[in-house]
């Protein structure tokens, strides 16, 4: 844990990330998103943009904390 206390806000981003990614939660709400729209009948490029912007909507949960760290600071 000492480890972690020394780590800088892209390594906290990096770290917040692989923990997420690997969370089976995680795994199974973004297979059930691709599914969803999957079957949605909508063509590629669409599909495309509505991941992406799951995927973005997801990243904030990561990404909030380390843009507030680091516009703040301590």
């Amino acid at each position: 844990l000492d480890a972690i206390d020394g780590i800088g806000p892209r390594g906290a981003a990096g770290l917040g990330a692989g923990v997420g990614a690997l969370n089976g939660k995680n795994l199974i709400l973004t297979a059930a998103a691709a599914l969803s729209i999957a079957q949605t009948g909508i063509g590629a490029i669409e599909q495309f943009v509505a991941m992406a912007v799951y995927v973005a909507i997801a990243g904030l949960c990561v990404l909030a904390p380390v843009a507030v760290y680091l516009v703040l600071g301590d």
